[in-house]
């Protein structure tokens, strides 16, 4: 309502004092239904500047009344003889050159004169615009500029001496008055006699005045306006105001709370596509542009926590902004990624016709329905949210088939992109998709070559750089991510566990393979070695260590802790959209969950299919759980951004998993200083293993080396790395032959300059 405004206590305005006269004009339109203009020349430099709030007028049924002269200006009648441009073209009178930032201000203002002639037209085809030219009799020019704001109820009179031009508004010394319909005696006797001397004008019961052939003016809204539905004049506003975030902060500040103002109202009223937050991070419009460079293929290798979603779904907005439609189809690994994808998709960015393989029963007769009106020429808007196992099955391969045409137009965004270069992925890699995205936080596939080539290559994206990097190390400077501490915490296997595992390593033996100082690729031996790791994953020591933490972190402080729970299989993504979870799974979490517990921790299990996931989460952040306990989930996809402790139990072989697992640690939030990472490393004696064989004994010393040199990977970024190296962790190290540890952080770190130059270079 026009009551909200804050008007100045002098009821005036003026252009060099605090309360502008532009100030005026954006909040009073955006509230009213009904604008009645007074002015004397229909001149497109006179009223450029309401274009600003015009669009969110119309939309709130806005009707428009002017009393004006019958001629133009001089300036109008050029634009009308020059109205043809090409696309991006500006009017010739715009200055082409921005020296300044008040050039750019008048140049942004220019080009909303467009924008208003196209909101005037869409009024008019809507009969929601009145035009009334008059001579004021006897042959007298009319020059006033005067208006009354209406919401319906209430009603704003102003009248001033200012055009509503950029140097009338901001730059002259320009002022107006504005009388209220609420307001004193004198002030509603004012408006009451204001609105009947326009409504007589408007009737043509004035006999002060002459009234006029509206052809002329007319015929230059319907030649200058472009014929455009309410969409799109909306989207026309958002690009002015986008404009304005270019300018200075002292020169954009009328336009600050405005800008805020009007992103609000597409996201929550009218629910146009939209940026969620204030603006893109700078890294999130770079990874725009290189994905466009790169001809709209693109592998975006992105540390876990740092946007993906947000940066690939921002991709998508721009090229609405410009193309006036999207179409996407996002594949990820999982169901309750694919739930998290549809709440980012639809809730924060506001794009409709979302369809959800995890969520809808008939999601390929939804699906086809859209495809089928694109396919008849209809500029439909569609998301499609699926999962990789559904990409080798008939359904969607049929309907891949049927609208192949329609699917060209069609955005491919591959979350968890590594999946792709999978032999199951390379089976099902869906070519015919011409533009793509890859998200990833470890787009390589280690010790698999093929694969690697194979996914780069169908994004035509190659290392270091791929299309756009940003490594936790920039992420952590930049404070995009959180900094952390990492405590490597050893435990050694219990007498029982030792023989246990001496078992397995000695029928190991007859699998050594000499060439490569590792055991053969063969069924029997990698079932020899996982029975083994079930060993290491249950050492019984790992609660103690937990209890040591919980204990010198104490326990009225370890709140808001993730801790990762030894598993059994990783899942085959291309198989299976929900993890697993078997009696022996049961049963490791709940010994897990039984220790804290006796701790006085309120916890809560939380495995892979468990329902009610967002309940959950929300508990845990709002502090309602201590900690979760995780198992075969919270590694791919998952926001809690309060999370302050992590404790992995789980050693594994597959580094990606660390990395995401910490990636969620990393989250920044405001209650939170930095993260505390401890990692359970068990590390079974040398000398208590029953081995004789010199090769046997390197092997066992190269698979602990390994595990060692993860854990350096993460040693590098910890603000704690140059203590550990000096403590237990750099004895251990030295036990097993690393005696050069200071020498590989360096080198670890070494490798996100080298990247990091490398996209400077870009």
């Amino acid at each position: 309502m026009l009551k909200d405004i804050r008007l100045p206590s002098d009821l005036s305005y003026a252009s060099d004092a605090e309360n502008k006269p532009l100030s005026f004009y954006l909040q009073c339109l955006k509230k009213s239904k009904r604008f009645d203009l007074r002015l004397g020349y229909f001149s497109s430099n006179a009223i450029r500047v309401l274009s600003l709030g015009f669009a969110q007028f119309i939309f709130n049924g806005g009707v428009v009344r002017i009393i004006t002269n019958h001629f133009l200006s001089e300036k109008d009648k050029y634009l009308l003889e020059n109205s043809v441009k090409s696309e991006g073209e500006e009017y010739s009178f715009i200055n082409s050159i921005v020296n300044n930032d008040v050039e750019k201000l008048e140049q942004v203002l220019a080009r909303g004169e467009q924008h208003f002639f196209d909101c005037l037209r869409f009024l008019m085809k809507e009969n929601r615009l009145l035009l009334k030219p008059v001579k004021v009799k006897p042959g007298r020019t009319s020059h006033y500029k005067e208006g009354i704001f209406s919401d319906g109820e209430n009603q704003i009179y102003f009248n001033g001496s200012c055009n509503f031009t950029y140097n009338g508004l901001v730059e002259n010394g320009e002022s107006l008055d504005v009388k209220r319909s609420w307001g004193s005696e004198e002030e509603q006797l004012r408006i009451k006699n204001e609105i009947e001397k326009l409504d007589s004008i408007f009737f043509e019961q004035d006999d002060s005045h002459e009234y006029l052939s509206l052809d002329e003016i007319e015929g230059v809204i319907r030649r200058k306006g472009l014929d455009k539905d309410l969409e799109e004049l909306v989207r026309d506003e958002e690009e002015i105001f986008k404009a304005l975030d270019e300018l200075d902060d002292s020169l954009g500040e009328v336009f600050d709370k405005e800008k805020q103002d009007f992103k609000k109202w597409i996201r929550d009223e009218i629910k146009l596509p939209s940026f969620p937050f204030d603006e893109p991070f700078k890294y999130q419009i770079k990874a725009y542009d290189k994905w466009k460079q790169n001809d709209y293929k693109g592998l975006f290798a992105m540390a876990t926590g740092t946007g993906k979603t947000i940066t690939a779904l921002n991709c998508i907005l721009e090229e609405y902004r410009k193309n006036g439609f999207y179409r996407f189809m996002v594949v990820v690994p999982t169901n309750p990624l694919a739930h998290q994808w549809q709440e980012e998709v639809s809730d924060k960015f506001n794009y409709k016709n979302v369809v959800n393989s995890c969520i809808d029963r008939d999601w390929d007769k939804q699906l086809k329905r859209l495809l089928s009106s694109i396919k008849v020429g209809n500029n439909t808007n569609f998301a499609f949210i699926t999962t990789y196992a559904q990409l080798q099955r008939s359904k969607l391969k049929n309907l891949f088939h049927q609208f192949k045409k329609e699917f060209k137009e069609v955005t491919f965004i591959a979350d968890e992109a590594h999946t792709l270069g999978s032999p199951g992925g390379l089976k099902n890699l869906p070519t015919h998709f011409e533009k793509r995205i890859g998200l990833s936080a470890t787009p390589e596939r280690k010790y698999d070559e093929f694969g690697s080539k194979k996914l780069e290559e169908f994004f035509e994206a190659y290392p270091p750089g791929y299309t756009f990097y940003y490594s936790m190390k920039e992420a952590i400077e930049k404070e995009s991510l959180s900094e952390f501490e990492y405590h490597p915490i050893f435990v050694n296997l219990e007498h029982d566990e030792i023989v246990q595992y001496n078992e397995f390593t000695n029928r190991l033996k007859r699998y050594i393979d000499t060439k490569n100082g590792g055991y053969k690729d063969t069924k029997e031996a990698k079932q020899l070695l996982i029975q083994r790791k079930h060993v290491i994953h249950k050492a019984q020591n790992k609660l103690s260590a937990i209890t040591d933490i919980i204990e010198q972190v104490g326990q009225d402080n370890f709140k808001y802790a993730f801790v990762y729970v030894p598993e059994g299989y990783e899942p085959n993504y291309w198989k299976e959209e929900e993890s697993r979870i078997d009696i022996e799974d049961t049963h490791i979490i709940n010994h897990y969950s039984r220790l804290l517990d006796s701790k006085g921790l309120i916890v809560h299990n939380f495995l892979g299919g468990t329902k009610d996931r967002t309940r959950i989460l929300q508990n845990f952040e709002d502090g309602k759980y201590d900690a979760l306990l995780a198992m075969k989930c919270l590694d791919e996809g998952v926001d809690v951004p309060r999370t302050e402790y992590a404790i992995f139990c789980a050693s594994t072989g597959n580094p990606r998993q660390f990395i995401q697992r910490r990636g969620r640690v990393l989250r920044t939030h405001d209650d939170k200083k930095f993260a505390k990472i401890y990692d359970l490393i068990v590390s079974p004696a040398l000398d208590e293993l029953e081995i004789v064989d010199d090769a046997q004994v390197n092997i066992e010393k190269k698979i602990f080396q390994n595990e060692l040199r993860r854990v350096i990977n993460f040693l590098a970024l910890a603000t704690n790395r140059y203590e550990l190296v000096e403590g237990e962790f750099g004895k251990k190290c030295e036990e097993f032959g690393i005696d050069n540890l200071k020498e590989l952080i360096v080198e670890e770190l070494k490798t996100y300059e080298t990247i990091d130059a490398y996209e400077d270079t870009e």
